[in-house]
């Protein structure tokens, strides 16, 4: 057997290799690294409108709280039975699961990114302003949807009654509406900003954006009851580090744009246009030109809730039981059960309350 001190030299080098390669770690120190905790996100799928976790990830702010983040593509309609069964931790899909909760699940929304919906709304190219759908048919995901009651805001807001002077046809996803565009099929569609912009490249036109219109609390995640009493500050940190990743889009634009060209593949002039339509829609109050510099590190994670969200009835043609409509300043516009948190300048959603 070697002598003790013929072993150290090889011992110290293999520890300080560990070591190193554990700082090369964005965002980690060396003790964090052997501390992740897998959280698991539920999606429905893969797109823009999720941005702010994917920067989280890339960015390192949920290594920073102590989180490895496995997020699994799951249906919409799934969602909600997957977080109840415990399968996954946090659901991207709060409307879904605010529904199932007006029916008795036991569910909460949790946090909501965006202030502002983010969808575009498209024209086929020989439509060139929102007043030239009167008597065309816009495309929706289905009867109720998201899509339809995007597109009856701008309707509404360009002077045109969404029941008499347009009709709708289902045209499924964001694929299946572009072939019906180009085919005559349909004349307009509501899309999320990225898949609305290399649109824009071909030669379809940009009616309106929703961000500039009103709020509307969008984007939301949701998780159960009991996973928020028995894991509360496991809830707060991924809630932080949400927070981190949309003071990141909104102040680093350039590593920003980075991020979503690697993770969604997109030309980079797309990810710029998408992404101006993300931060928009992140902050709480847009004034044009307004992009104030924030710092993570002042920010609390959450505050007070300044004003309940009170019931209301369903939009005009959703048909929906479970929703209710935020009272701000600027009109009332739907979303889903909460208590607003201002977030210097952003805002969260707690069904429950402010953290304490």
């Amino acid at each position: 057997m070697k002598p003790l001190r013929s072993w150290s030299r090889p011992l110290q080098a293999l520890a300080a290799g560990f070591v190193i390669g554990l700082a090369a770690i964005p965002g980690l120190e060396p003790r964090e690294a052997l501390a992740l905790e897998k959280l698991r996100v539920a999606l429905t799928t893969k797109d823009f409108g999720y941005l702010p976790l994917f920067v989280g990830m890339r960015a390192g702010y949920f290594q920073q709280e102590g989180f490895e983040i496995q997020w699994i593509q799951i249906r919409s309609n799934v969602i909600a039975s997957a977080l109840l069964a415990g399968e996954v931790d946090i659901g991207a899909s709060a409307g879904s699961a605010m529904r199932a909760a007006v029916r008795g699940a036991p569910m909460k929304a949790i946090f909501f990114p965006y202030q502002r919906c983010t969808f575009v709304l498209m024209g086929a190219p020989g439509i060139k302003r929102v007043d030239e759908l009167k008597g065309k048919v816009i495309g929706t995901t289905a009867p109720g949807s998201t899509t339809e009651i995007a597109a009856n805001m701008v309707l509404e807001h360009y002077g045109l009654d969404p029941k008499k002077d347009v009709s709708y046809f289902s045209a499924g996803g964001a694929e299946t509406s572009v072939l019906a565009m180009q085919q005559g099929i349909i004349q307009a569609r509501a899309l999320n900003p990225d898949a609305a912009f290399l649109l824009k490249k071909k030669g379809f036109t940009v009616l309106a954006v929703l961000a500039d219109l009103g709020p509307w609390p969008w984007g939301g995640y949701a998780t159960t009851t009991a996973k928020l009493a028995q894991e509360r500050e496991k809830i707060k940190r991924w809630t932080r580090a949400m927070v981190k990743s949309l003071l990141h889009m909104a102040n680093k634009r350039e590593e920003t744009v980075g991020i979503a060209v690697k993770e969604f593949g997109h030309p980079r002039d797309v990810a710029e246009a998408a992404l101006e339509v993300s931060v928009k829609a992140a902050k709480k109050k847009h004034r044009a030109h307004d992009r104030p510099a924030l710092k993570a590190e002042r920010s609390p994670l959450v505050g007070r809730s300044r004003r309940p969200f009170a019931p209301a009835r369903s939009p005009r043609g959703t048909g929906s039981q479970g929703q209710v409509r935020a009272p701000f300043s600027g009109g009332s516009r739907p979303c889903e059960a909460g208590r607003l948190v201002s977030i210097k300048g952003y805002h969260a959603v707690f069904q429950t309350g402010p953290f304490r």
